[in-house]
Parts: C-alpha cells; structure tokens; sequence
C-alpha cells in the first residue's frame, strides 16, 4: 500500500521548454486544451466544433493541470515561466491568479481538501486556497527538486529533505521536527502520542526518533506503515513482525516481552490495529458535526441531504463575527443525529466482541500459567527430594568403600551380591545413587519445562493485559468523539434549544422583510414615505416560495441563486412553511399610481438577486386577478408537479407582474411527501424516545454527567422530532394574498372616482 498522500504534477523543463512542442490535455469529457508553445493556451470544445485563444501569461507556459476534486470541478491551473498560477474553468473564464513565487515554479500539487500546493526554486512551499486565490501558509526551505518533497496519506503533514537531514512541517507552515543526520528520503513518518516519531525509509528497517529528531533506535526486524503497530495509553508500543509474533515495546523501544505466534491473539491485535486507524482516519476526515450529513429540508430526497462543510466551503460563507448569520444557518441547515449518534459504531461493535474474546484469553491464559507454577512445583520439589536421595546415595556408597568388611557383612546373607561386592563393589554401591540421579534429572526436566512455559503464559498475559485497555481506550475515544460531535449541534446548545420551532427565523426574516429589504425596495422605486398613501405608510409585503415563480422570470436570475438554498425550507410552529430563498413582492399604493419592487432574497447569503421595480398609473392597470397553476421545479422527480395559486396584476401595454404563492393543496402534497419517506411516524418517533428519555434517567449504572449528556441528546432528538409533527397551514399566506387583492382593487375603484 503507498504511503504517499499525492505526486506532484512537474512543469516542463528548460530542454522541454525549448522544443516548443504543442502539447495536449484533456479537461473534461467536453473540453480539451493545447498548450506548449508560448504565453497561449487554446480551448477546444469538439462537441460544438469550436475554439477559443487565451494569453493569461507574460512568459511561456510551462505547466495545465486539470483539478479533481469537487471543490474545483470543472477547473484548471496553467503555469506560466514568469512564476504565476492562473486558475480558469475549463470552458475558458478566468477565475484567480496566484502569485507570490520569485523563481520558477518546478511542480504543483492538488490537495485531497481541495487546495493547492506550489514548489518553486526560490525555496518556498506555498498552499493556496483555490476559492479566494489566496495564500493560506508557505514553508521555507532549500528546495532544488522535487525529489526532495514528500506528503503522506492520512496525516497532513510534508517531508522535506535537506543536505544531511529530513524535516517534517505542518501544512500551516509549523516545522514539527527536524531528523539530524537522516539521509534518506522518507517514506512514512507518525508522531507517537509521546511526542517520538516512527520513521519508515526505503530499504530500511523502521526506526524510533526522538521528538527533538534525535535517533533512539532502529529496529531489528520490518513491519508496514499500515496495521502493524499500536500505540497504548501507557505510551508503550505493540508491534507485529513479520513472523506475527507481537512485542511489547515501552516509549524508548526497550522490549518488555513477546506473545508468541497465536492466530487468536494476531487477530485481536489486527482487529485493534484496524479499528485505532478507521477511527483516526474518521475523525481527521469528519473533524466536527460541519463534516456529517444535514439536512436542508424533510423531504429526504438526494437535494435534501448534503454535507455542510462542503457547503459552506462551496459558498463561502464564514460565521465567525455574526452569531445572528450562523442561527440562520443552524435553522435551516440540520444534522442528521442517528449519523451523529452511531459514528463508527462498526468499530465498536468490533471492539465489544473483541473484548469479550480477550478477557476469555486472559483468563484462559492466567489458568494456564497457574497450572504451569503449580506443576512447576510440584516437579521442583520432587527435584529436589530425589536431588537430596542421590546425594544421601553417592554419600553413603563412598562409606561403604572405606568399609569392605562392613559392606560384605551387609551382603553376607546372599551369596551373588556378596560376591559382586568381592569382584565390582563400585557397581553395587552406587547403583541406588544412578536410579535416584535418572528420577531426579526427569523431574529437572518436568520443571524447566513448566517453568518455561509459565515464563511464556507470563510474557503472553502481558501483551494481553495492554490489548484489553487498548480496545476500552478505543472505545472511550469514540464516546469522547461523538459527545464532541453532539455538542456542537445548535438544539443542543444554551440559547438553542427552541431553535427549530421557529420563533427566531420568523422574527429575523421578518425583521429583514419590513427593514433593510422594504428600504432596498422603497430606494430602488424612488419612494419617500410620504408617498404612500396605504393604511400606516407601509406597502403591501407578499413573501414567499423562490422555487415555485414563474419560469421566464426565475430563469432570468437562476444563475445567480443558489438552488441549495432556495431548497432549503422547514415548518415551524403555526404551520408556516419558511424558506431559506423567498421571492419577495412589495406592493406601494401611492396618490397617482402603484409601485411594484420585486426581488429574491437569501436570507443564508443575504443577498437579493433579481431586483426589479415598476411603476404603472392607476388608469394603466386593467386588471389583478389569481389563478391556479402547476409547477414542475419543485420535486426532483420532474413528472411530478405541484399546485399553487399565481397573482397577476396586468397593465395595458400587456405587462404582467407575476406572484405564486402555495396553496393548501401544494402544502399538502408536502406534508405527504414528507410521511412517505418516513420509516417510523413523528408520533411513533416521539414516543421511543420519551420511552428512551426514562430509560436514562432509571440508569443507575450511569454516572451523573454520562447521564446528563445522554438526556441532552434525547431532548435535542425530541426537539427536531416536533418539527415533523407542525401541520402546514397555507391560509396565512392565502388570506394575506386575498386582503392585498382586495386593497388594490379598493384603491383602483376609489381612483377611477376620483378622477
């Protein structure tokens, strides 16, 4: 498996440059571009046979490289010699120029988060967001090649190698650590939780560096980058060799002991391995609840669902001085809390298995050892009792050889071991002595067996009793994650609680509708509030649904809206459906004639878009009436339509301006489509959790804070689990619409009295 997180794309040579060769690259399956020859670039587009010449350069081009990720879809960056980066889409716009290189550029790379990385001659590294165009770090070193320059899957981090050593800088341009005497290139680094570094090198065995880049050792035997070693809370290390036996290491790489070759124990080590690295690569992936699936409406349609991060990095929309923006933002942009809540369950499914396994080797193994001490005993002392007899003998036979005439007159009854002792009186002496050697060198046998294989049980049990805290820490680290997630979801925040039953949204739209627009509007038509001549000075205000507008006009502004907003609406208390994107219509009936501003807000942007204003005299107007109407825009599944209710205020010269609003059939389709994706009902769904919310709290094996937070989670599931329950009501809207139909045609009949 690689250890390098991307390659870099090499710009042309000075021999390449000077070949002026046209060159060739493939953008997309539509377009196509040749380069190569000097500061031009040109465009194909085969499918509609035509062609387009660029010059974004003041030197030659040395480098395109199509951009891959979503981020930068459908994107390109050209390299020219005078050290520019120029970002473009692959139809031909410009989009950013990046600068900032005083030497020539040797290479470029795109990130897997989307940004770029530059290297140039001039000894900088410089990462660029591709958004903004602007430099988010640079890394300044001595940099000929790019040879010289690694990156690392999973850890955003880069080795560079110098004259006599290999730093290691964070992609913020914070150098970590610096391997004095480090010759090679690497091809893997991991810091360890105690600050030391693991360092792989080509052809190399592993080694263990301090975190001052001083060598502390390097190992006597391979193992991968990947899923061959685990780093303990205690600090110690467990590594798999190659043979699959597994050592126990402490933070200075002295051995503490080896569990021998067991399929068992390999898998449970495998299967902790396995699941530290998903877990830490799941949470540098998803590093806050922004990463996770959301939803933007109840539909729970491929629209509705979508990735906040990417979204907001998509819009560029940043919260960080207006708490105000980033409320809205929450309201209509909703974590999915079953993601939340089950994150990495897969791995700590696992890991309780494992568990359990484990502590059944352990105690398996602790028998085992007892057995072997008590057996090793047992042998120890029979060892020595017969160690004891054979002493005794020998001592005794020796007696006997001094004394012939007392050994023959022991032996005297017997006439054969008399006369063996008058020929071989060795033999007969020290035979008891030999018998008694034989019983004491087999229970010598027996015992250092045992004893090894105690010693082994012990060296075994010691890998055991870190494997067991290594899956309860992995465990614990998931907990800790997904409590970290879950607070940082809005409903369950202080001063969030009652966010989705909507007082906030519709105060602030509100607000926005009747202040900063209505003033936008009175602006753009060139109104005092004087002019007004309508009940309290004020216009006649119909907000409502973006999507549903009529086609030729939405058309006319689509490219500017951001559809996933205008998909972005939810039900609130009272049963107004609010939407993120609204086509508002302000309506001023003034002394000789009605001015009429209409424009689509995005109150996540805060933006209009579309603004238009028109003024006609009373006489002009021929007629206001409502109809209803089917659209297509609305549902993803285009056969599908949806019925409202258009206003159209008609003029003599045959203008029409043109408002739909939804009516109490469109609404109910809503609330319809909403039911058949459920897989439980809202009121199902309440009830399992007020069920759940009792459950914790009879908990008495939770502790007072594991208890709170799971309360907390309950409680913020209900909330949104509400939302689902808010029956859709159209008649506000619908009356609203009624009561501004009626005023206009008031005030067209009093004018045409009076006149």
């Amino acid at each position: 498996m690689t250890t390098e997180k991307v390659s870099f794309y090499q710009t042309l040579t000075d021999d390449e440059i000077a070949k002026e060769i046209v060159r060739e690259e493939r953008l997309d399956n539509k377009y196509r571009l040749e380069w190569g020859v000097d500061s031009s670039f040109t465009i194909y587009c085969d499918d509609e046979d035509e062609q387009k010449t660029y010059t974004r350069h003041l030197e030659s081009i040395i480098g395109v490289l199509p951009l891959k990720h979503p981020k930068n879809e459908g994107c390109f960056v050209s390299i020219g010699l005078e050290n520019s980066l120029q970002i473009s889409l692959n139809q031909g716009p410009h989009l950013k120029t990046l600068t900032g290189h005083d030497e020539r550029v040797l290479g470029l790379i795109e990130l897997d988060d989307g940004n770029l990385v530059s290297a140039s001659t001039d000894g900088f590294l410089r990462f660029w967001n591709t958004k903004n165009g602007k430099m988010l770090s640079e890394i300044e070193t001595s940099l000929e090649s790019l040879e010289q320059v690694k990156f690392f899957l999973y850890h955003d981090i880069v080795a560079i190698k110098e004259t006599n050593s290999v730093s290691i800088w964070k992609f913020s341009g914070e150098q970590l650590v610096q391997l004095e005497g480090q010759k090679k290139q690497l091809q893997s680094a991991h810091q360890l939780s105690s600050g030391n570094w693991l360092i792989w090198t080509e052809n190399t065995k592993p080694s263990l560096w301090t975190g001052e880049g001083k060598l502390i050792k390097t190992f006597s035997f391979s193992f991968p980058v990947f899923g061959a070693y685990c780093e303990l809370e205690s600090k110690q290390l467990l590594i798999k060799r190659s043979d699959s036996i597994i050592s126990l290491f402490d933070e200075n790489a002295t051995l503490q002991s080896e569990h021998q070759n067991n399929k068992d124990v390999v898998d449970l080590f495998d299967q902790l391995a396995k699941g530290r690295r998903e877990t830490e690569q799941f949470i540098l992936k998803n590093p806050d609840v922004s990463y996770f699936q959301h939803a933007r409406n109840l539909l729970a349609s491929k629209k509705s669902l979508f990735c906040a991060h990417h979204e907001l990095e998509k819009q560029s929309l940043e919260f960080d001085h207006n708490p105000t923006e980033q409320k809205v933002w929450n309201f209509f942009s909703r974590p999915i809390f079953e993601k939340i809540k089950t994150a990495l369950k897969s791995v700590i499914k696992t890991a309780r298995t494992k568990e359990k396994t484990l502590l059944n080797l352990i105690e398996e193994s602790e028998e085992r050892e007892r057995r072997y001490i008590s057996k090793r005993g047992t042998f120890g002392t029979m060892r020595w009792i017969f160690f004891v007899l054979a002493s005794a003998a020998v001592g005794a036979g020796w007696f006997l050889l001094q004394q012939p005439d007392l050994l023959e007159s022991m032996v005297s009854d017997n006439r054969d071991l008399l006369s063996i002792v008058q020929q071989n009186p060795q033999f007969l002496v020290y035979i008891p002595a030999v018998f008694l050697s034989i019983f004491w060198l087999l229970f010598w046998s027996k015992s250092r067996k045992h004893n090894k294989n105690a010693n082994r049980e012990n060296n075994n049990l010691a890998v055991l009793n870190v494997l067991l805290p290594g899956y309860y820490q992995l465990i614990e680290n998931i907990k800790n994650y997904r409590k970290k997630l879950t607070s940082q979801i809005p409903v369950l925040q202080e001063g969030s609680r009652d966010l989705f039953q909507g007082q906030f949204i519709q105060a602030h739209i509100d607000e926005l509708i009747s202040g900063k627009i209505q003033e936008l509007a009175m602006n753009e038509c060139g109104l005092d509030k004087d002019d007004i001549i309508y009940k309290d000075q004020e216009p006649i205000i119909l907000p409502t649904f973006s999507l549903i507008q009529d086609k030729e006009r939405r058309a006319q502004v689509a490219s500017k809206l951001v559809f996933e907003n205008e998909y972005s609406f939810w039900p609130i208390k009272g049963g107004t459906l609010v939407s993120a994107v609204q086509f508002i219509q302000y309506t001023f009936l003034t002394k000789d004639k009605i001015d009429v501003f209409t424009t689509y807000y995005d109150f996540i942007t805060n933006k209009a878009v579309g603004k238009e204003a028109n003024a006609f005299y009373y006489k002009d107007v021929t007629n206001i009436a409502k109809k209803e109407v089917d659209r297509d825009d609305f549902w993803e599944d285009k056969s599908k339509d949806i019925s409202a209710t258009e206003i159209v205020l008609s003029v003599a010269s045959g203008e029409k301006i043109r408002l739909t609003i939804l009516n109490e059939e469109s609404l109910s389709k809503i609330h319809q489509q909403t039911k058949d994706v459920e897989t439980i009902s809202p009121e199902m769904l309440m009830q399992k959790l007020e069920d759940e919310r009792i459950s914790i709290e009879a908990d008495d094996d939770l502790s007072a804070e594991e208890k709170e937070d799971e309360l907390r989670v309950v409680d913020g599931r209900i909330s949104e689990a509400k939302t689902s329950l808010f029956e859709l009501d159209s008649s506000q809207a619908s009356n609203k619409a009624d009561e501004a139909i009626k005023n206009i045609r008031n005030q067209l009949q009093q004018h045409k009295k009076e006149s």
